[in-house]
């Protein structure tokens, strides 16, 4: 009977010791968070490998330098580190990518979530690092829906001010495609080369300042075809400043790429810089700030073009954390962009 009673004893004891090892085994595959854990033998890429684009694809001499890439960088969620080497051995994964048991040649590495929040949304960056030639699909920067208004926001920083030192900078515009890489000194060919901007930011020759390019149009007269038994075929035109125009006046519009300059940009350190549109109303603040409100002579003009980054000839730098919005910021927003300051990299 004794025997009996300390048989099931121990049978109780090892269903117990069983039921816990059970419950840590499942707890640890499906609770323990595996981000900032390097996972040899283990690629990290997007779900669907096909569709899912890399964040970056670049050259790094150790996984420690892979991995500084990512963590600078807004948009990446983890890397595939390949231990061989080679041409683009360092690939940065969206943040919806997953582990996948590959060769033991790849070192695997999720980052750890660290998303800020705007109202109670996560921030939506439109790229994190900013590469030479970077192009992104207009549609990603879509216009708004309502009245003319928007928000830009980014990180800059200026590694060396001498990289051509004598010409104008391309940092980054919405609009007209680069198609020529001429050293540019003379502001008018700009306006000409690149006439669709939506925005533009450049660095002035000679001088650490910054340059805000936006495109606008307005009214500047009102025609009315004349009768169509007129053989001249010819307009009428009524200027809007002198008279009012009749009702079936047709609108005449002109174009012009309005700028603003901001002075005495900081080399080597990084500025956060937000410029916020609303109408023709441009504000524009620096490290949080606002620095000034500027109102525009026309309405500006959104158009289909891609974002292009660091095209043409441009500075020695790098652009981080870029964000766009359909609607001006509400309060505290900014200081949202402005406290997830971005890592160097080197």
């Amino acid at each position: 009977m004794a025997e009996s009673s300390n048989l099931e004893f121990y049978i109780q004891i090892a269903v117990f010791f069983i039921a816990i090892l059970t419950v840590s085994v499942v707890y640890y595959y499906y609770y323990t968070d595996d981000t900032n854990i390097l996972k040899t033998g283990y690629t990290y890429y997007g779900k669907d490998i096909i569709k899912d684009k890399p964040i970056f694809v670049v050259d790094a001499l150790n996984s420690k330098e892979c991995i500084q890439r990512c963590t600078a960088d807004a948009k990446c969620g983890g890397i595939t580190y390949d231990i061989q080497g080679g041409k683009g051995n360092c690939t940065g994964a969206p943040s919806n990518a997953i582990f996948r048991a590959d060769e033991p040649r790849y070192v695997g590495w999720k980052k750890g979530s660290s998303a800020k929040l705007i109202e109670g949304k996560k921030i939506s960056y439109v790229f994190g690092i900013s590469n030479d030639n970077y192009v992104v699909e207009g549609n990603k920067l879509p216009p708004s829906p309502f009245i003319n208004k928007c928000l830009f926001a980014m990180w800059l920083h200026i590694k060396d001010w001498q990289i051509n030192y004598k010409y104008w900078k391309h940092i980054l515009h919405k609009g007209t495609e680069p198609n020529t890489r001429e050293y540019i000194t003379d502001w008018t060919a700009i306006d000409s080369l690149y006439p669709e901007q939506y925005i533009g930011l450049w660095f002035k020759p000679h001088k650490n300042t910054l340059r805000i390019a936006i495109t606008t149009e307005k009214i500047v007269a009102s025609a009315i075809p004349k009768s169509f038994n007129d053989e001249s075929n010819a307009d009428e035109i009524y200027n809007i400043i002198n008279k009012s125009p009749p009702d079936d006046a047709i609108n005449i519009t002109q174009r012009e790429l309005e700028f603003y300059d901001i002075p005495n940009i900081p080399i080597r350190k990084l500025i956060h810089l937000a410029i916020s549109i609303y109408d023709n109303y441009c504000q524009i603040y620096i490290n949080n700030k606002l620095y000034t409100t500027q109102q525009l002579r026309g309405n500006p003009v959104h158009n289909n073009g891609n974002l292009y980054i660091k095209n043409s000839i441009t500075f020695a730098g790098d652009v981080y954390n870029f964000a766009y919005m359909t609607q001006t910021p509400a309060i505290g927003d900014i200081a949202a962009l402005y406290d997830d300051k971005p890592i160097l990299i080197s």
